[in-house]
């Protein structure tokens, strides 16, 4: 009996074992109504349903667990048999839809509708008009639930194997599935394809819970040979070793879209599901669908750079007497060609001449000034070129003017593909700062942060699209492959056209992963980091700010407890100025008050709308409905149901509004009172009415409508009655705000030195909280103090806005601290970056290195004269790169050594704290000279996981192989907001995984 077989019209005992073995079959629990009904069953006799004896090969098995049937519905399955056995059901196309119903008298059908859409993952219609026979069984789970389980499977016509490997049967749908899965029978549970990982069972998993393979099982290859400076860890020449394998051809790693393995039981043999053909393994029809590209996806700061620039050292380009030579009606070129976003292009450049010194040429074109001094045969000749992706939509750039038409004769050069050599070198000279990387052929294409190319517009996608390589990689280290169509997307990338060729995209999804995607996740070898939280204490009129603010979003809240100029009413107030915050709260007020007269004129309004459409209706009434007007019935029915449309918007609206003023004015009065009954009585005492102490000595409680009792007292009522005491207004669980008494009246001392509190620099105690607010006083002592330790370190200051991250940059600069902002556009990113790393101490040029460095390499011992990046910048000293990078010896100390001097003249503070904003695309950056990275609150997100991996992009700049240093992690919230609890549920998350 072959594989998947079966027979008596059930399942044969041997493929059953398999099969079942992965989820297929479900266990009745035990319960007693269910016994009691089980007991009446088999004291009622029924007909034996009708059964088929011969074997069958069976395709594969669709379930759904506990699915919703009524008794009636239940009952009717049961007299048909389908119940505790499979039985034979045909698919019918009626005036009902699509129907699964029983052959021979047992006529119960089961629509394609509530009852079908557990099998919608094929869809009943596929099985109308088929050669291949469905088998129904349902189990109920739950008789009070009305549950039962469901299992549709779909069996092959007879047990001959050769029947189904023939070209007309390799064109039905479910034998395209069972082929796709290696030959063996595939399973659905809940619309969801259930994959292992080899004939014998293996992990079984859906896309959702996939693990991406690593190289643990590949054998690591003999390291780079010099000049390549640095030595690759166990796990990179693993991967190393893949990416290899794959450019070479080895049929250890085959892959190719939709030809199929189908292992030692059919001989070693392929099966090519477009084609509907067999293939044997040594076919030349494998070598040239060979797909020689992949995806890199290991996490974050263990070193895909460095090893893919291995790849490009140790499989070089082997065509000598390429140039001015055409493949595919495009120009050859030997070069890598590295897409790469803005921010990590210069990172990508410094890598390779850290790898490989000035053997090898590159060319790295951001903007306009590069891309005009560059030649056609610039790019033909380098060695590595680096290109953003944001000049890929440059204006300038001939590629995006055109749309990125692949072959050279339709750019207008008028130039043959047929053309004499010297022909196409003269083209190739000529066109300088006028061409397109779409007419050459690279040999070699790698994309960076690969991942965001899928975020990118589609110009972006459009022109990477465009591109032609002999072999395509893809690097990211935050993938996402959940569903068939994300999979799909990144497979376009390798230039895999899945959409439009996958015969069996679900199998296929799963191929491609295992096939072309490995991730490695290798223990850290960087000193463990310290891990500090900080929980900020709201000043009181912060707090009542907040209390009156509940209504906002999540995200507005966590912004207020940043900064209170933003996620308010407050929004655009002072822009970046310094506004204290009894400033902020009273614009506020005023604009609340505003809004509230606006919402009061528009209740009038609408109340007098209501009174006018009420009263036509009234004489609707009298008019029509008595009798004194005729008008015929449909026309009477319509406008009496306009009429009624109108009074049902207008209540709508007055009930939202009315909503809207009851909110606005209960913030006001809160605010109001909170102002009239606390800020006002500093130096004096507070009185409590409720146990009538004329002076609180302890903590206050603040009810929503701004009245001020003992907190005790404020809690005892809120328990007995619910209400303030004072007006009576309604208080709601977690409303009462703890506050300690207002402190008294008192004229600032002068010091010592003359000044007054708040400008001393005592590392915080003297700074205003309400300038800007608690958290930020915190975060700057805290800054202060770690500063004082040493004048080395430096700050990440990571935040999920952008516009908070603006906001608290000018605050710390306000405070003195210097700050440098990352954000989107590739000039400003530089500048940052390069503000952030001026005044670290640096190795003595000339000095021999053995140290572990940056992005997940090992240094050999290789001497290294380190060169500053203002040295291979445009002479005119406008910071454009030229084409040329290498320096001329003996230049760069001059120009560095110029360089040092200007500063120290300058006499500038250097700036220690990096802005870091979590839409500004940080992924990639390397920012090992940082020491502290400051969490400034916990990301928020509908799905929390999102919110967590954001978190986890800021840590990895820090912590990534090559960090020498302890980092401290540092973490901010405020006490008693929704930043408390966000936090706190985070922890207890990363608590259970440990």
């Amino acid at each position: 009996m072959g594989a998947g077989a079966v027979s008596d019209a059930g399942p044969s005992t041997v493929s059953l074992k398999r099969t079942f073995s992965r989820s297929a079959t479900f266990e009745v629990n035990d319960d007693e109504d269910l016994g009691a009904r089980e007991k009446q069953e088999k004291q009622t006799p029924k007909e034996n349903p009708v059964k088929f004896e011969k074997q069958q090969i069976l395709l594969g098995t669709i379930c759904r667990p506990s699915a919703f049937l009524s008794d009636n519905q239940f009952d009717g399955f049961e007299k048909a048999g389908f119940c505790e056995d499979y039985l034979r059901v045909n698919v019918v196309h009626s005036n009902r839809g699509y129907i699964l119903v029983g052959r021979y008298g047992h006529t119960a059908p089961l629509r394609y509708g509530t009852f079908a859409s557990p099998f919608n993952q094929f869809a009943c219609k596929l099985g109308v008009d088929t050669s291949m026979e469905f088998w129904l069984k349902m189990t109920r789970v739950n008789e009070l639930q009305h549950l039962v389980d469901m299992e549709l499977q779909v069996r092959w016509k007879d047990n001959d194997h050769d029947s189904l490997k023939t070209p007309q049967a390799l064109k039905e749908y479910f034998v395209t599935r069972y082929w796709a899965n290696g030959g063996m029978p595939f399973l659905i549970v809940d619309d969801k394809v259930v994959w292992s990982h080899n004939p014998e069972g293996g992990v079984d998993c859906t896309l959702e819970t996939l693990k991406i393979p690593a190289t643990f099982d590949i054998a690591p290859c003999v390291g780079p040979d010099k000049p390549f400076a640095l030595e690759l860890y166990d796990y990179q020449l693993r991967t190393l070793a893949w990416m290899q394998g794959i450019e070479d051809g080895e049929a250890a790693l085959f892959y190719a879209p939709n030809i199929i393995p189908l292992g030692e039981e059919y001989n070693d043999m392929f099966v090519d599901l477009r084609g509907r053909q067999f293939l044997m393994a040594d076919a030349e029809m494998l070598k040239t669908q060979y797909v020689r590209s992949g995806i890199i996806a290991d996490k974050p700061g263990v070193g895909k750079t460095i090893t893919t620039i291995a790849l490009c050292h140790t499989r070089p380009f082997d065509s000598p007497d390429y140039l001015y030579t055409m493949k595919y009606n495009l120009f050859r070129s030997k070069a890598t060609a590295l897409f790469v976003p803005n921010n990590i292009a210069e990172q990508w450049e410094q890598e390779i001449r850290k790898c490989l010194g000035n053997t090898v040429s590159v060319i790295q074109i951001k903007g306009k000034a590069a891309y005009m001094k560059t030649s056609l045969e610039d790019i033909l000749t380098c060695d590595f070129l680096i290109v953003s992706y944001q000049f890929l939509v440059n204006r300038v750039y001939k590629g995006y003017q055109d749309y990125g038409v692949g072959n050279v004769e339709h750019f207008g050069g008028h130039m043959n593909p047929d053309a004499s050599v010297e022909d196409c070198k003269k083209f190739a000279q000529s066109r300088k700062g006028n061409f397109s990387f779409a007419w050459v052929n690279f040999h070699r294409i790698v994309c960076d942060e690969f991942h965001e190319i899928l975020s990118k517009t589609t110009a972006v996608k459009n022109q990477i699209e465009c591109m032609q390589a002999d072999s395509v990689w893809g690097l990211t280290g935050t993938p996402c492959f959940d569903n068939t169509d994300t999979v799909c997307k990144f497979a376009h990338f390798l230039d895999i056209d899945a959409t439009n060729t996958w015969a069996a995209p679900e199998e296929e999804a799963f191929r491609f992963i295992q096939n072309r995607v490995r991730r490695n996740e290798p223990d850290v070898t960087f000193p463990p980091p310290i891990y500090e939280t900080f929980k900020c204490q709201q000043t009181p009129m912060e707090r009542a700010f907040y209390q009156s603010s509940l209504n906002l979003s999540v995200s507005n809240l966590l912004k207020l407890c940043n900064h209170y100029q933003i996620g308010n009413h407050a929004g655009g107030l002072g822009a970046f100025e310094a506004m204290s915050i009894e400033k902020v709260t009273e614009a506020v007020q005023i604009t609340r008050k505003t809004e509230i007269e606006v919402l009061k004129r528009q209740i009038e309004n609408m109340q007098l709308e209501l009174t006018q459409l009420d009263a036509a209706m009234a004489l609707f009434y009298t008019f029509y409905k008595s009798g004194s007007k005729t008008l015929d019935a449909e026309k009477l029915a319509a406008k009496e149901k306009t009429l009624r449309g109108r009074i049902d918007a207008a209540n709508q609206r007055l009930q939202y509004s009315e909503t809207n003023l009851m909110t606005l004015q209960r913030q006001y009065n809160f605010f109001e009172n909170f102002v009239s009954t606390y800020l006002s009585k500093g130096g004096q005492k507070i009185e409590c009415n409720i146990c009538l102490d004329d002076d609180i000595q302890g903590d206050i409680g603040i009810v929503p409508c701004g009245h001020s009792f003992c907190h005790s007292c404020a809690e005892e009522a809120f328990k007995m009655q619910g209400k303030c005491p004072s007006c009576r207004q309604p208080i709601q669980a977690g409303e009462i705000m703890r506050v300690q008494p207002p402190a008294p009246d008192v004229a600032p001392d002068n010091d010592a030195n003359g000044e007054q509190d708040g400008e001393g620099s005592d590392g915080g105690e003297k700074l205003d909280p309400d300038l800007f607010g608690s958290k930020i006083r915190e975060m700057v002592k805290y800054i202060r103090q770690e500063t004082e330790k040493s004048d080395e370190h430096r700050f990440i200051v990571f935040i999920q806005f952008s516009d908070l991250a603006d906001l608290v940059s000018a605050a710390l600069n306000t405070y003195g601290v210097l700050t440098a902002r990352v954000k989107r556009g590739w000039r400003e990113r530089e500048n940052a970056l390069k503000l952030f790393r001026a005044g670290l101490s640096k190795p003595t040029p000339g000095k021999t290195m053995d140290a572990v460095t940056a992005d997940g390499e090992k240094s050999a011992n290789v001497s290294v004269t380190e060169k500053t990046p203002e040295a291979s910048l445009d002479p005119k000293g406008k910071g454009k790169r030229v084409v040329t990078e290498a320096f001329n010896e003996g230049e760069a100390p001059k120009k560095a050594a110029k360089i040092e001097t200007s500063s120290e003249k300058k006499g500038k503070k250097p700036v220690k704290v990096l802005m870091l904003s979590a839409r500004d695309s940080v992924s990639g950056l390397n920012l090992t000279e940082a020491s502290h990275c400051i969490i400034l609150h916990p990301f928020y997100s509908h799905n929390d996981e999102h919110a967590i991996a954001s978190e986890k992009q800021g840590v990895a700049r820090v912590l990534r192989k090559g960090q020498e240093k302890t980092v401290k992690i540092v973490r901010f919230y405020v006490e008693n907001t929704v930043e408390q609890g966000i936090h706190e549920t985070r922890m207890r998350g990363h608590e259970a995984e440990e």
